[in-house]
């Protein structure tokens, strides 16, 4: 899809893909596959075990109950993982992420990147880190 979208997706497991354009995908139950593609995007998972990537642009990813990957790609992105053991990857930008509760594996790569642990054992790699065990 090109243009800006919205898109909210039902129960069930479910793979959407944005597009180039300012995207919000929203997703109910069920283990997903977001993936906002080109833009400014915001993409949130909710209940179930979900895989966010964001692509170019600077994006907002939000995962929520269960173990979620997320993986910001180009730009400058906002990762949160919530509950759950997550594992997030902010890639290339200078990022900001936040495991949330649970033991999770956060990863700023390449870019100055700021990376907040929260509760759990997490394990964080980043240039500023917060909160984790190192």
């Amino acid at each position: 899809m090109e243009g800006n979208d919205r898109i909210d997706s039902g129960n069930g497991s479910d793979c959407v893909i944005g597009g180039s354009g300012n995207d919000r995908i929203n997703n109910s139950n069920g283990d997903d596959f977001l993936y906002g593609e080109e833009g400014n995007d915001v993409l949130e998972g909710s209940n179930g075990h979900d895989r966010i990537y964001g692509g170019s642009g600077a994006d907002t990813l939000k995962g929520s109950n269960g173990n979620d990957i997320l993986s910001g790609g180009e730009g400058k992105d906002k990762l949160e993982g919530s509950n759950g053991n997550d594992m997030l990857y902010g890639d290339d930008g200078d990022d900001v992420l936040d495991g949330g509760n649970g033991n999770d594996f956060i990863s700023g790569g390449d870019g100055f990147d700021k990376v907040y642990g929260r509760n759990g054992k997490d394990k964080c790699l980043g240039e500023t880190v917060y909160t984790c065990e190192l």
